[in-house]
Parts: C-alpha cells; structure tokens; sequence
C-alpha cells in the first residue's frame, strides 16, 4: 500500500516524493479516530526547480475518521499536525512556482460525469504547525519572507460552506524585504484572527483580529 501510494504521488505530481515507509498507527492515540503518523516526507521540485526542496517534515501526523476509511464514500482528514517542517517557496520572473505541483489531466473530460471512486476528503478542523522554518521568494516582484519557529493553531470546519476560521500564531523570527530594501529584521510575531469564511462564493470577511509585532 505505501509503495502504491508513493508511485501514484510521483505519477501524478510534478515533483518526487519520498517518506520513511514505517508508518505509525494508533486507534488510541485520537481515539475514536484513526492516527497516521509519517516521518521524513520531503516534496522536491523537478525541471526548473531541480534538487530545490518544496517542503520537508520530519513529522507529520494526520487523524482520519475511521468511519470514513470503512465507508467506501470519502476518507476525512480531521486534523493535520506537522511539526519541526522546513517550507520552500519559489516564484520565478516566469512566474511559475515550485508549489504548482499538480499536474493537469488532461484527458479529462470536459463535462463532469458521475465518479464511483472514493475521493479524499479536507474536512479539516484543526491545522497545527509546530517550529516551522518558512522561506518565500518571489524573484518577479524582489520580494523574500523568511520565518523561523513558526507555530500556527487553524481551527474550523471545512466540511461546512460557512465557517469561522480561528488562528493563533506565534513567529519567533520573521525577516523581510522588497526591493532591496529591508522591512522587517528577526520580528517576533504574534497574531490571534477570526476569519468569516464562504467558500460557495469565495468571500472571506476579517473580524476580531490582534496583531503584535
């Protein structure tokens, strides 16, 4: 199973994906749901973004409803907790993106027609991001982010079309610059939002939001 699902990943991305194929599972751990753990995932780029590292995570642990897994419809993903992860964000003058990893089917049809596959499923309630090193450049506007100890608590319900995304985050360092010219230097960072989300029309209001810099 996890060599299938390595090869399917690598079929269908435009990067190499790799982990440790010593996955743990728990029942008790998130109790009644089922605990993934997975150690040493690393996405990295390919043509353009050779040997450049997208994303790697020492630890990474999801917490799946384990109806879902035995239902045969959808698999739910309820919590996704990554910990001490190194980000690497690049937009080249090109404007592509070592993110833009998804590769277009392209013999897809047009109409959409009824699939009988079982889908996975984002019904997250709670994103947790743990000592997480962010670096995004963008090399068409001069414009680099780079953070350290980055924690960030998301809560809300994806499930639902309308929901409120609560966020707690904590940045040890955070540096900046546009231009040339230096914004910010080792900023800590601290920030609790609310935000109004309606993802049938794609609109998104800020409520109670604090800031600390």
């Amino acid at each position: 199973i996890v060599s299938a699902v390595q090869t399917a990943a690598n079929k269908n991305l435009k990067a190499t994906v790799s982990f440790n194929p010593d996955l743990s599972l728990s029942l008790i751990r998130n109790f009644p749901n089922l605990s993934l753990g997975i150690d040493e995932l690393k996405i990295v780029g390919k043509d353009s973004f050779a040997n450049d590292t997208l994303i790697h995570a020492p630890h990474l642990r999801l917490v799946v409803d384990i109806a879902s897994v035995f239902s045969g419809k959808e698999i739910v993903i309820r919590k996704i907790h990554l910990q001490d992860a190194r980000a690497n964000i690049i937009l080249l003058k090109s404007r592509a993106a070592n993110s833009d990893i998804a590769i277009a089917d392209a013999s897809a049809p047009k109409e959409t027609t009824a699939d009988t596959s079982a889908p996975m499923s984002l019904k997250i309630k709670e994103l947790n991001i743990e000592n997480t090193r962010i670096h995004y450049v963008d090399h068409s506007l001069d414009f680099e982010l780079t953070t350290e100890g980055t924690n960030l608590l998301s809560e809300g319900d994806f499930a639902d079309a309308l929901f409120t995304l609560n966020n707690n985050i904590n940045i040890e360092k955070a540096s900046m610059s546009f231009a040339g010219m230096t914004l910010l230097s080792d900023a800590k960072l601290k920030g609790e939002t609310a935000i109004d989300m309606d993802l049938n029309q794609m609109k998104f209001g800020f409520a109670d939001n604090q800031f600390q810099i």
